[in-house]
């Protein structure tokens, strides 16, 4: 009986081990393994606290901005859906109200309908 579990923990820690072994591929192939710097600012983050941070720090943005700037800051990284989950936390941010949106612009819900209007233009 004791062999049967060791054999069936050492099948899951294989299963675990091959998981860990493709993100660090990942991580390597896209330069990201020191884990520091813009490209990986909300790696791991929740999107909610990812999303306030960039308005606060750059102001009101496009939907397609945020998304932009949250996959550039690897919020997506090593995530099965990618970019889905962040689009729909968007979404459901700006139906809480915990977002508020000025015609294609997205921004906090404490900002008055003039700090949508002199957003600065974005350089890309």
């Amino acid at each position: 009986m004791v062999r049967e579990e060791l054999v069936l923990k050492l099948e899951e820690l294989k299963k675990e081990t091959k998981t860990y072994k493709k993100l660090l591929e990942v991580l390597d192939r896209s330069g990201l393994a020191q884990r520091t710097g813009p490209e990986m600012r909300f790696f791991k983050a929740r999107p909610q606290i990812a999303i306030e941070a960039l308005l606060r720090e750059k102001g009101p943005q496009t939907q397609e901005q945020l998304m932009k700037d949250l996959e550039a800051g690897g919020i997506a990284l090593g995530r099965v859906r990618k970019m889905h989950n962040s689009r729909i936390g968007i979404e459901k941010m700006l139906r809480n109200g915990s977002l508020k949106k000025v015609g294609d612009l997205i921004g906090l819900p404490e900002w008055s309908e003039e700090k949508f209007k002199e957003r600065p233009i974005p350089k890309d």
